[in-house]
């Protein structure tokens, strides 16, 4: 076959395909094989399946339990009932963070660390932290944590970061391509008020924070931080439609941050479409939830209103305190958004159609009661194990 079809119609084809059917069709031949092995194949069947959202799903974790969920019909395709998983997380299962369909997974302990490929199945256990980086909770100390591409160095991290209340942060970056953990970086002395997994955008890991306890609690002052894989360099990030001249802190440390407080309730960060966004809880003086879309990295200005949630569509949730708005990704056609809302109480998952501002809820099987996590995973052939570059 490969001596009449031309071998960039091959890799057209193949590159369309699922991982499932790619990984048997390695046994075609020596050429197949080396051409679904080959690293930029590899990346172009992930920025085909990451653009379309072909062959991508819905990872629902629940205690110890990991679920696929096909994206085109919300249904269970797959309860992952891996034994080495059983055996890595014999309690519950925490996601410390997912880029690109791989995933990190830890034990409640965060001592078991591990980074699974969905697609593949397979797995790699990181190495303990080093002893002189603080990772365990105490009652001073409380842990960041992400996975993320390095586009420069194109490399997958994984960062943890214990924070202290009385000195700077300590940031620590593991690299899969070295297989090993890096030096300890310092970092300003924020306190998130988010999700303690990391947001991946741009060669970034991204965490909703405040700049002290009081100021989050009284929600008067939220911002995004941004830890960029390759440098190690933090930045910061207002939340939109934040006025600068608005700036009343007098503290000439959080001055130079040039962070100003804000007006809104940003209660959460996300990704969709491959591209920051945050979601004001407090739009049109709470009858909205709105969600705001970076689209230039980086550029304050380019924060756009990408539309708004009434918030009679979240029924019964919308009252409690914290609820939280996430959105999970677009239908194939771009009419629609899977939003994920809820609280500890409560749970939806719907479809939102902006145009019209109608919703279609659904029902997947294994979301019966609001204790479970739900991302986006999209298919991918890198390899955990291999010495190549990853």
């Amino acid at each position: 076959m490969e001596k009449h079809v031309p071998l960039d119609l091959i890799n057209d084809i193949l590159s369309r395909l699922p991982v499932k059917s790619l990984l048997r069709f390695k046994c075609v031949s020596r050429g197949w094989c080396f051409l679904i092995n080959d690293q930029n194949f590899i990346k172009l069947h992930l920025k085909r399946s990451t653009q379309s959202n072909s062959h991508s799903s819905l990872v629902i974790v629940q205690y110890t339990k990991l679920s696929l969920v096909d994206l085109s019909s919300l249904l269970v395709v797959e309860e992952v009932a891996d034994d080495s998983l059983r055996q890595l997380f014999r309690g519950s299962i925490k996601v410390l963070g997912i880029c690109n369909g791989l995933l990190c997974l830890s034990n409640s302990a965060y001592n078991r660390n591990i980074l699974w490929n969905m697609s593949t199945r397979e797995h790699l256990t990181l190495p303990p932290v080093p002893e002189n980086f603080l990772l365990y909770p105490t009652p001073e100390t409380m842990k960041l944590f992400g996975l993320g591409y390095d586009p420069i160095d194109d490399d997958y991290k994984v960062i943890f970061v214990s924070q202290t209340y009385q000195s700077k942060h300590k940031g620590i970056f593991y690299s899969l391509r070295s297989k090993s953990w890096g030096k300890i970086h310092d970092y300003s002395n924020w306190i998130y008020c988010g999700s303690g997994s990391g947001v991946y955008a741009s060669g970034a890991l991204h965490w909703l924070v405040s700049r002290s306890w009081k100021e989050m609690m009284e929600n008067s002052d939220v911002f995004i931080v941004a830890i960029n894989l390759n440098t190690r360099k933090q930045q910061f990030f207002r939340c939109p439609d934040q006025d600068p001249d608005q700036d009343q802190h007098q503290d000439q440390e959080y001055k130079a941050w040039n962070i100003p407080p804000h007006r809104f309730d940003f209660k959460t960060i996300e990704v969709l479409g491959e591209q920051l966004c945050a979601m004001d809880l407090n739009g049109n003086h709470n009858f909205t939830a709105d969600i705001w879309l970076m689209k230039k990295y980086g550029v304050q200005e380019s924060w756009t209103r990408l539309f708004s949630i009434p918030y009679f569509h979240t029924g019964y949730i919308s009252s409690y305190a914290g609820l939280f708005v996430h959105p999970l990704t677009c239908s194939k056609n771009c009419d629609e958004v899977l939003v994920d809302v809820g609280h500890d109480h409560a749970r939806l998952i719907f479809y939102y159609n902006p145009k019209n501002k109608s919703v279609r809820y659904v029902n997947i099987p294994t979301c019966q009661n609001s204790s479970f996590e739900v991302q986006i995973c999209h298919e991918n052939l890198v390899s955990l194990t291999s010495r190549e570059r990853p």
